[in-house]
């Protein structure tokens, strides 16, 4: 039988695995390229301005829509429900995403200067995912709101 030091040592690899991907899914600059972000403004739902920290002291300001969900729009043209709706998801976006966010597989959008990115706050909470559960955005497809 393996001394208590011999096992302790045994199982330390484990331990250190199990502990880096217990941090891994805390903090989501550890799973993926992972760039630190600043919000400088929400536009509506889905879809913010903000400061990208590309590397050491270089940065982007640009418009980001969130990846994979599609939150009411607030434009004139929908209906008024429609409308209601898409400020209070635009609303709730404001309260949850803070200033300081994580932007995870970002890539350009469809419009000229427009990126797509999952975004998570500075806590590692999902955006897209916390939208949906709050009934305030549903999954991207490409079906108009109005």
């Amino acid at each position: 039988m393996p001394s208590p030091k011999a096992a302790t040592l045994a199982t330390a690899p484990a331990l250190i695995l199990c502990g880096a991907i217990y941090a891994a899914a805390q903090n989501p600059n550890l799973l993926e390229e992972t760039y630190k972000a600043r919000v400088i403004r929400v536009i509506d739902g889905d879809t913010f301005k903000a400061e990208i920290q590309l590397s050491d002291g270089i940065s982007r300001i640009t418009s980001i829509r969130i990846l994979s969900i599609d939150a009411p729009e607030i434009k004139k043209l929908c209906d008024p429900k429609i409308r209601q709706r898409g400020e209070k998801a635009k609303t709730f976006l404001k309260k949850t995403l803070g200033k300081d966010i994580w932007l995870r597989k970002l890539k350009r959008g469809k419009y000229a200067g427009r990126m797509l990115a999952e975004v998570f706050t500075k806590d590692g909470v999902n955006i897209a995912e916390t939208l949906q559960q709050q009934g305030l955005a549903r999954p991207y497809q490409k079906k108009r709101w109005c």
